[in-house]
């Protein structure tokens, strides 16, 4: 880690200052070195008077020589604290200000690391979000003086940023993103997704194991989106996460590039709005989807067999199984109907699916998040999700709603600092506070070309003991 010198390691030091001109604590109200005498005849209260205006001018050379030395340890040293990214940070000015100047400080730059000063407190608090060495313009007045000087501020990382060794099997990028424009007639919602490898990841040089999938239709009106987080316990997960995430891609472009779908799920709909019967209707939807996503369960295995088939020969690859591909996978499809707009979903493991409308201040979970015997524990998908009866449709949940912000498909990367709980992820006030902030950060709209950028900036927030990689997907 850099190291940045403090101004008290030297502060004896009262050199020159760069051509700054600083007070002189030498300066008092009499020129020359002696102490101003008093007269031979002067009377006692003479005297007195002489003797206070003599303490008021030691008093007044002894705070401007303090001054004096605050100003030379800021302008010679770099008196500022290391700065420590997405970690608290605070400087008291007083420490190299006199007291009097603090309400004339001012910088330039500052708010480039994500800090500001408060001429109430005299500190320069945030939190940090950049890496980096700094120049900081810095600027105040001091008896009647302009003191103006580029200072560094420093900040560092804690966490390493290792890359993955050269040739580690089914490598991928650290970070991914992808943005699918919706229709403007909004027939078709925007799609934006981003995964980052998350801290403890890049510390030990691992790589991402969570993944993501976005995709649509634009000739039938369905999408479709997924996110998937390989187990870490699993040698090959985060090529598992892959696999279900082009899994999905492929049964969904095989199933619902012809019309059947939706004419069967109108025929349903129209069931609904004459009887009312909502449990028939639900009851019927999970009926109808269960095989397509038993088909994605099923292509996922089949796909972990042939990686197996494939590799199991090669050195480095021996005793391949299907365990050494685990991995979560949550999903949901979603297409505009007259009576509303469908949001069908489908989860194994842990994270979130959510549904939000903060103008109406409603929000939903749409997934059962599946824990495991012990803490931190959950499910994979595996060949016991499709071969148990009733257990996939039994993981599908149906939703129809006139109209929604946002529906965010998320890994426990995200949920875990988020939430933290999972009464927080059944509490409606804690998603729509979610997604006031995430919409204060991301802009989503159809046409910001910056979504992308924004959202892996917001993935990479600091959340003490939760470093994880993190996926998010938003249909807006």
């Amino acid at each position: 880690m850099d190291e940045v010198r403090s101004g008290s390691e030297s502060a004896e030091d009262t050199g020159s200052i760069n051509n700054v001109a600083v007070p002189d604590p030498g300066v008092t109200a009499q020129s020359g070195d002696a102490e101003p005498a008093a007269h031979a005849c002067s009377s006692p209260a003479e005297l007195r008077k002489a003797s206070a205006q003599q303490a008021l001018v030691r008093r007044r050379g002894d705070e401007d020589r303090e001054n004096s030395e605050r100003l030379t340890r800021l302008f010679m040293f770099n008196a500022f604290d290391r700065a420590i990214v997405n970690v608290s940070y605070s400087f008291d000015m007083r420490r190299v200000v006199p007291e009097s100047a603090l309400v004339s400080v001012s910088f330039i730059g500052l708010d480039a690391l994500g800090l500001s000063y408060s001429a109430d407190t005299g500190l320069i608090s945030g939190v940090p979000r950049k890496l980096g060495k700094f120049t900081v313009t810095f600027s105040f007045s001091f008896r009647g003086q302009a003191f103006t000087r580029n200072a560094e501020l420093t900040s560092v990382s804690l966490w390493k940023n290792n890359p993955v060794p050269a040739g580690t099997p089914f490598m991928k990028p650290d970070e991914d993103s992808a943005f699918i424009a919706g229709a403007e007639d909004g027939s078709l919602l925007s799609l934006a997704g981003a995964s980052k490898r998350g801290r403890s990841h890049a510390q030990d040089g691992r790589p991402r194991d969570d993944d993501f999938c976005i995709d649509s239709l634009t000739g039938t009106g369905w999408q479709f989106a997924s996110v998937a987080d390989g187990a870490g316990s699993a040698r090959f997960s985060r090529r598992g996460s892959e696999l279900a995430a082009e899994a999905g891609r492929e049964c969904f472009r095989k199933s619902f590039s012809v019309p059947v779908f939706s004419a069967k799920v109108d025929a349903l709909l129209r069931l609904y709005t004459e009887s009312g019967d909502e449990a028939s209707f639900t009851d019927g939807l999970r009926q109808l989807f269960a095989p397509f996503f038993s088909e994605i369960v099923r292509s996922y295995l089949d796909k972990a067999d042939a990686e197996i088939r494939n590799y199991g020969g090669v050195s480095g690859f021996a005793g391949m199984k299907r365990e050494d591909f685990y991995t979560t996978f949550l999903c949901s499809l979603v297409r505009k109907f007259s009576q509303g707009r469908l949001v069908v979903s489908f989860s194994v493991g842990d994270g979130a699916i959510g549904l939000v409308d903060a103008s109406r201040g409603i929000s939903a979970l749409l997934n059962r998040p599946d824990e495991g015997q012990y803490f931190g524990e959950t499910m994979f998908l595996s060949e016991n999700i499709i071969t148990e009866p009733g257990e996939v449709a039994a993981r599908i949940n149906i939703k129809l709603v006139d109209r929604f912000d946002a529906l965010l498909l998320m890994t426990d990367g995200v949920t875990d600092p988020v939430f933290s709980s999972d009464r927080n992820l059944n509490d409606m006030r804690c998603w729509l506070d979610f997604w006031n902030g995430l919409s204060q950060t991301v802009v989503f709209s159809r046409i910001n070309a910056e979504l992308e950028r924004q959202l892996l900036g917001w993935l990479d927030f600091w959340s003490r003991g939760n470093h994880d990689d993190r996926t998010l997907v938003a249909a807006f």
